[in-house]
């Protein structure tokens, strides 16, 4: 079976979802979240979604408990959120799609959580639940917690589910504060913010305690990546647009951030399906940075154009 690994049409999933190929499962995760009422995803879910979707929830699957010095969204334990996946019923040969409604927002981060762990076989599904929906293919609100294939009681131990890089492999996909402070100091660096431009320039903040950017951060507003219609821009597109915000540094460190390293992992996937790699996350982000009273914050935009 062909894997995806960055984008998946909804015509190409509603045909896996027929085929019942028990020796390459599928699995869909409903990602739906709203910061401004955290259990909203979850009742969307139940209301209506993708036929054998699982629900994920941001702050509960895919974030470890905050920290006075950590973001609002820190990663959990490696471990911890492996023994998640293999929970899910998900092994090495699962092909896995994510949605939201958001435009791939917080699917996002699952996406990347899975290619951290060294799963390659994740995809978000382009358009998100709204492109779902409204190509009139049917809707559950029959609640599932695990996938029900003939595989899920795997016996043989190469086929359970592993995180397949060594602990290396896990540091570079990441950016810790310390080095992140280091590269700009160097000036080796790009640093692109994924928030929205009031937000960037510190004019609005309505999330976080402080408002603006790091000094010497790029706005690269995750919006941007998708056209009128919430769907990914073509290749050709997005290489344009991240080929004007790399200005010829191509070979400085690409690093991602926004509010709490959720919304970054839209522009990961940009990224890569722009083939511009590798690329690293702040998964501490903006929410992280000012913790610390002594950090410097900047403010006006510098807007993408």
């Amino acid at each position: 079976m062909q894997q995806y690994t960055t984008l998946i049409s909804v015509d190409r999933l509603a045909s896996l979802m027929k085929s019942d190929d028990v020796h390459n499962p599928l699995i869909v995760f409903d990602c739906r979240f709203s910061l401004a009422d955290t259990e909203l995803g979850r009742s969307k879910y139940g209301t209506g979604h993708i036929p054998a979707a699982i629900y994920v929830h941001l702050d509960q699957d895919l974030a470890a408990d905050i920290t006075p010095r950590s973001g609002r969204h820190p990663l959990p334990e490696v471990g911890s959120f492996v023994q998640r996946v293999r929970a899910w019923g998900i092994d090495n040969h699962t092909q896995i799609v994510v949605y939201d409604d958001a435009g791939g927002a917080i699917a996002a981060r699952l996406w990347w959580m899975m290619k951290w762990i060294g799963h390659t076989r994740v995809a978000l599904l382009d358009g998100g639940y709204a492109a779902w929906r409204n190509s009139g293919r049917p809707i559950s609100d029959q609640v599932e917690t695990s996938i029900k294939t003939d595989r899920q009681n795997v016996s043989n131990e190469n086929e359970k589910f592993s995180a397949k890089r060594n602990e290396n492999s896990f540091k570079n996909s990441l950016i810790e504060v310390d080095e992140l402070i280091e590269l700009l100091k160097s000036k080796r660096i790009n640093l692109y913010d994924a928030r929205a431009e009031p937000r960037f320039a510190g004019k609005h903040e309505p999330i976080d305690a402080v408002a603006g950017h790091i000094p010497g951060a790029i706005n690269l507003p995750f919006k941007h990546n998708l056209d009128e219609h919430g769907f990914f821009l073509c290749v050709d597109a997005l290489k344009r647009r991240f080929q004007f915000v790399l200005n010829g540094k191509v070979e400085a460190q690409i690093v991602h951030m926004c509010g709490s390293g959720v919304t970054a992992c839209h522009n990961i996937l940009a990224m890569e399906i722009a083939e511009i790699a590798p690329t690293r996350l702040y998964v501490g982000s903006w929410s992280e940075w000012i913790r610390d009273a002594d950090r410097e914050v900047a403010v006006s935009g510098n807007p993408e154009n």
